[in-house]
């Protein structure tokens, strides 16, 4: 497996996790009934929410950069694929984020 397949497994992952995440907070929201409880949990589920969207978006760049490479390699003759390959990089990974998941939620399951 290539390192950008590694990466994309991954942000598959953490999309899983956080869809979790959110259905936990969604399930739990209804049997909510004070206030604040509601807006914390609303908030928790906003919030996994965008992770997961930026995620989805971090997740389309590497296979960009993944279909990009492939079609590459496959277009370059074999003597010099070998030296195009390593100029190839990998700079501007944004894939560490903060995907950790409200206790509450996870209580609720």
């Amino acid at each position: 497996m290539s390192d950008l397949d590694g990466k994309i497994a991954e942000l598959q992952r953490k999309i899983q996790v956080e869809l979790q995440c959110k259905k936990a907070g969604q399930m739990m929201r209804t049997q909510l009934r004070d206030r604040q409880a509601i807006a914390q949990c609303d908030q928790s589920i906003h919030d996994a929410q965008k992770r997961i969207e930026f995620l989805e978006a971090e997740m389309a760049k590497v296979a960009m950069r993944k279909q990009r490479r492939d079609t590459t390699s496959i277009s370059i003759s074999p003597s010099s694929s070998s030296s195009t390959a390593s100029t190839i990089s990998n700079s501007g990974d944004s894939t560490s984020m903060d995907t950790s998941c409200p206790k509450e939620a996870l209580k609720s399951q």
